[in-house]
């Protein structure tokens, strides 16, 4: 659990990073060998923000930043299925 929330305060840093700020891609980080108790604590911990997006499958944890094109993409594609 403590490697994983060093990962994680990595991935703040990196994320968060001033030179990031003008960076238009999808920021990925992939862990292997988490167990699925550690994913659902990590989702309870998270459930109040959407700037993260979380996949688990087979031990390997994935957490994804969209980028703002994503975001964009996305509003664009609900306002056209809304329509």
């Amino acid at each position: 659990m403590l490697g994983l929330l060093a990962k994680l305060s990595q991935w703040e840093e990196l994320t968060s990073h001033s030179a990031l700020q003008n960076v238009d891609s999808d920021q990925i980080l992939l862990m292997n060998g988490i167990s699925w108790d550690i994913y659902e604590t990590l989702l309870k911990s998270c459930q109040n923000t959407s700037h993260y997006r979380f996949k688990y499958l087979e031990g390997t944890l994935e957490i994804m930043s969209p980028s703002r094109r994503h975001e964009v993409d996305k509003k664009i594609i609900a306002l056209l299925l809304e329509t």
